[in-house]
């Protein structure tokens, strides 16, 4: 849900309350009019209130503060205390976020904490018995508010006197108040916050943490920020998607992932900063997709993750070593990356179907045939723009179905034995000379201005120019031109040099 420009605090409220099954709230529209910290404060307090209304809905589970620049680590605080069911938060364009605000959010995320580490933490003493019976369980929520130290004792002793006396506030929500203004006492706040989260701290085993954090644009964001939210473990309720493109206080290898992290989505493109790249992860690891796309200082990357089935490193100039041993990987992009001359030691990804190479301006004949000799499953390969490659001997790829190697000033020869062919273009490739293909199905050939291509051969083509050699056609009887006609699936526009045979055959 969009909560549209210049909605007064109660429109708000009354607006998240209506809307009974949206599960996400975006103020990316409010931008501009959340300016200060009592800004925030009031329109998150309008957005929990109006969630915690609705009688019968969805609980809020996503956040959206796309562009709000004047968001701070205090208004993180605020936004902590107010929501205890977000299950996914965008901070895209926020540029004061910093890596305080980071790790207040990395503490929201974990779900559970036990009885003696929260003790410990706090200082505080528990009433007798209640600790045995809260130790039965051995574990307490972690309390998402990080204003001071006395409203978590006050939360947790809160919780400690609610066991003991066994009984639970029914509603959970039931104790939100009015978001107060910036001149009423931080003790009021505190209160208010200790009373809303009561009912939920009995039922530690029902809270959730954050699955998705976006951190796009947020500038001031470290390494250090990020290394707390891929200090993952085998918490279930772990961060599964996290998104910190275009954040430029990223360097050096701030996006290696520990082996225990949950993530199942990492997303980096245009750090421009970060050099290298070590993913090594156990076959228990849930991650499945990685874009580095446009980190224009990324030169070496490593990675081996059992699950993942998506990589892209596109648009990375500088980077010359790309080792992947992935068993499950199926799309695998690393266009225009010019200085990448093969792939160290080897690409290990048996599974692969897609394979983007476009503007490998290095690699070599031998670099690319050596690695699609592993790959049997592919049915994608763009070669378009590789200068370098002299010849195309696709042996092992019986089942591709797409092909293109246009821009390949140097190609000379292309040979693929795969029947399940449909489409291939080789545009401009301005020294070849002999095109054979196996397949029947051929549906798009384009070899416009292969200048200096003598030989051309497939299946359908062989058996018009049998047909033709059979005798004369009788031109007064034959037929239109069927519409899946050689002539219109054939581009050899520029291809002066063939037999002329081939081109009677093609007309």
């Amino acid at each position: 849900m969009l909560l549209p420009t210049g909605m007064s605090i109660a429109a708000m409220q009354g607006m998240v309350a209506a809307y009974t099954g949206a599960a996400s709230v975006s103020l990316a529209r409010c931008a501009g009019q959340l300016r200060h910290t009592v800004d925030f404060a009031n329109a998150f307090g309008a957005v929990s209130r109006g969630a915690a209304a609705r009688v019968q809905g969805q609980p809020l589970e996503k956040l959206n503060m796309k562009g709000c620049i004047a968001l701070r680590t205090d208004d993180i605080v605020t936004l902590c205390d107010y929501f205890d069911t977000l299950r996914g938060l965008t901070l895209r364009g926020c540029e004061d976020i910093d890596d305080a605000a980071v790790i207040m959010l990395s503490k929201y995320t974990a779900a559970q904490q036990t009885l003696p580490e929260a003790l410990d933490a706090l200082d505080i003493g528990a009433p007798d018995g209640a600790v045995s019976e809260l130790a039965a369980t051995n574990t307490i929520p972690t309390v998402p508010s990080y204003r001071n130290v006395s409203l978590q004792r006050s939360v947790l002793s809160n919780s400690l006197v609610g066991l003991r006396h066994s009984e639970a506030p029914s509603n959970p929500h039931s104790h939100l108040h009015p978001v107060l203004s910036a001149d009423e006492s931080e003790q009021s706040h505190s209160t208010s916050s200790a009373q809303r989260r009561q009912g939920q701290l009995l039922h530690s085993g029902s809270r959730l943490g954050l699955e998705s954090l976006s951190l796009a644009g947020c500038e001031k964001v470290t390494e250090k920020g990020v290394t707390a939210l891929l200090r993952g473990s085998a918490a279930a309720h772990s961060l599964t998607c996290l998104d910190v493109s275009r954040c430029a206080g990223l360097s050096g290898n701030a996006l290696d992932i520990p082996p225990k992290a949950m993530l199942k989505q990492l997303i980096g493109n245009c750090c421009h900063a970060i050099t290298s790249v070590t993913i090594q992860l156990p076959s228990t690891a849930p991650l499945e997709s990685v874009s580095l796309t446009g980190c224009r200082k990324l030169k070496q990357v490593y990675i081996s993750a059992p699950r993942l089935t998506d990589l892209a490193v596109d648009d990375c100039p500088q980077l010359h070593s790309l080792e992947v041993q992935c068993p499950n990987l199926t799309v695998l992009s690393a266009s225009k990356c010019s200085q990448l001359n093969g792939f160290a030691p080897v690409l290990e990804c048996p599974k692969l179907q897609q394979l983007n190479l476009f503007g490998c301006r290095q690699l070599l004949s031998e670099d690319i045939e050596e690695v699609l000799e592993s790959l049997p499953e592919l049915t994608r390969l763009n070669v378009n723009g590789c200068i370098s490659l002299s010849r195309l001997v696709l042996k092992a790829c019986t089942k591709l179905e797409w092909l293109d190697c246009s821009g390949c000033a140097h190609l000379h020869n292309i040979s693929t034995p795969s029947s399940a062919l449909t489409h291939m273009t080789a545009v401009a490739c301005q020294r070849l000379v002999e095109a054979s293909l196996q397949s029947a199905r051929l549906s798009r050939l384009d070899l416009l201005n292969c200048a200096e291509l003598r030989s051309l051969s497939f299946p359908e083509l062989d058996q018009a120019m049998a047909q033709q050699l059979a005798g004369p056609v009788n031109l007064a009887g034959r037929k239109p031109r069927p519409k899946d006609h050689l002539s219109r699936r054939v581009n050899m526009c520029g291809c002066d040099r063939l037999p002329e045979a081939v081109l009677k055959a093609l007309a």
